[in-house]
């Protein structure tokens, strides 16, 4: 009896610890960003748009980083990602800026590999197609139908690195001008992020892939 009445406080007790760390990770992350966003820079308003976007591309790839640092998972990578980009979407458009971004992230588990996909472009990404293809030229691939704006997903390809310790890697969907196309490892975690912000006719366009 004494180990069932356990279970919930422990469960209760992880779930609030999740909620407290993922709190204390978004303060930093956002803390970074506004020390930076908060300086304005001189010159005209275009130049003060670069100077956010320039940021901005910069502070993606560190979000990503002090995610790994702490608490290396899919379901913290979505959580903190969504947090993320709703300050940063929200901190753009009361300056006057129009910010549509997404991102593929990477993560290997032992032999298995889990791709996050968040959406903030502002439209639904319709007919995703993630392939991976190992040295043998084999392909396993997953599929989202459709993806629509501010939400995210894993898809977990099981077993990926039972044999080989790289991977092709082809991203593909509608609104894509032309396919992803790049390699990863068993070791690595990879990164693809688009990024626009802009305002009125000057825009700022970026894709990252590391």
């Amino acid at each position: 009896m004494g180990m069932i009445d356990m279970m919930p406080k422990l469960k209760s007790r992880k779930g609030q610890f999740f909620i407290i760390f993922t709190s204390v990770l978004l303060f930093m992350i956002i803390s970074i960003v506004l020390i930076k966003f908060n300086y304005t820079s001189p010159g005209s308003s275009t130049e003060q748009t670069h100077y956010m976007f320039e940021n901005t591309q910069s502070d993606m790839e560190r979000v990503v980083n002090i995610i790994l640092n702490m608490n290396r998972t899919s379901q913290q990578f979505e959580t903190t990602m969504h947090e993320y980009y709703s300050f940063l979407s929200n901190y753009s458009n009361n300056h006057g800026l129009d910010l549509r971004s997404y991102y593929f992230i990477g993560l290997p588990d032992n032999n298995h590999l889990n791709i996050t996909v968040g959406n903030f472009y502002g439209s639904s990404l319709t007919d995703i197609n993630i392939s991976l293809t190992d040295p043998a030229s084999s392909t396993t691939t997953n599929n989202i139908s459709m993806l629509t704006d501010e939400n995210e997903t894993t898809l977990a390809f099981d077993n990926a690195f039972d044999t080989y310790n790289t991977m092709e890697v082809l991203i593909n969907f509608t609104n894509l001008d032309e396919p992803i196309s790049f390699n990863t490892t068993k070791s690595s975690v990879f990164e693809v992020f688009y990024l626009e912000l802009g305002r009125d006719n000057n825009t700022w366009i970026k894709k990252i892939v590391n």
